[in-house]
């Protein structure tokens, strides 16, 4: 078994659909080592952050693991997202309220299985 450090999302602006910012690979597991965020928009926007199994899909019932709700240039790094594993298929996914004002930055470690 061999470990990578790798960003898994670098600047991605987040939509108000929710949207599959990464998944793990065939034969890997992911860790999450880090999630950031920032609101370059002059109003509050609100980010949720969902982990999804293998053909899952995003919804605050079953996986939602953080809402917050980013002020106006704030930046914020999620301590509920760090050092959650994500098994091969499995993804990261996020939506916001308001559209392409919220950039994203994730980092960890892929493990082959």
């Amino acid at each position: 078994m061999s470990t990578i450090h790798k960003t898994f999302v670098d600047g991605v602006s987040l939509t108000g659909t929710a949207q599959v910012l990464y998944t793990a690979g065939t034969a890997l597991k992911g860790t999450i080592e880090k999630a950031s965020f920032y609101n370059s928009h002059t109003s509050a926007v609100t980010v949720q952050m969902y982990l999804v199994p293998t053909a899952g899909s995003a919804t605050a019932a079953s996986n939602q693991i953080e809402k917050k709700v980013l002020q106006p240039g704030e930046g914020w790094s999620s301590p509920n997202m760090a050092g959650h594993l994500l098994e091969t298929g499995g993804t990261i996914q996020a939506t916001v309220d308001v559209n392409s004002k919220v950039a994203c930055r994730i980092t960890g470690y892929e493990a082959t299985s």
